[in-house]
């Protein structure tokens, strides 16, 4: 935390009371890693931390997979972007990784294709989530460069991911 985050940033009590739980619940958020903070005598939480904190717990992400799934719904296929899919894929992450290899595949998709994707990081618990919509040949392409992305073992029955299709 650098020392204009440490001058403005805000105790247990004080987040307590802006989250309206116990000072308790709180120390419990910094103790599982939930909510970032530094102890300097007292704990202190950035803004920013409790910003992140309150944004992963919120439903935003779900929210955006809503509104990307209703816009894949009332889409209809048409000739020349032959039927659209959609797979919803999970990978196991405790890292971020570099996906410049895959956006630039995406890039290359024609812009009238109708070819979308969606990333969604989820650092606390541990999953990146990717969103592909499109055709079956678009999305087969960009899920080889996700799972090389990843090293997907062959050893594990799940791949370290869960599927939706």
């Amino acid at each position: 935390m650098s020392h204009e985050d440490f001058s403005n940033s805000l105790t247990v009590r004080q987040v307590s009371k802006a989250l309206d739980v116990s000072e308790r619940s709180v120390r419990e958020f910094i103790n599982s890693g939930e909510l970032k903070a530094s102890k300097v005598g007292q704990w202190r939480i950035s803004r920013r931390s409790l910003s992140e904190f309150i944004d992963a717990r919120s439903n935003q992400f779900v929210d955006r997979a809503r509104q990307k799934i209703r816009r894949f719904l009332s889409h209809t296929s048409s000739p020349e972007n032959g039927v659209r899919t959609m797979v919803v894929r999970d990978y196991a992450s405790t890292k971020l990784v570099d996906l410049s290899r895959v956006e630039a595949t995406i890039s290359s998709i024609p812009d009238g294709s109708g070819f979308e994707w969606m990333y969604i990081r989820k650092e606390l618990s541990g999953f990146d989530r990717h969103i592909l919509c499109g055709t079956i040949t678009d999305i087969v392409r960009i899920i080889d460069q996700l799972d090389s992305v990843y090293t997907i073992s062959p050893h594990d029955p799940d791949n370290g991911r869960g599927d939706t299709t």
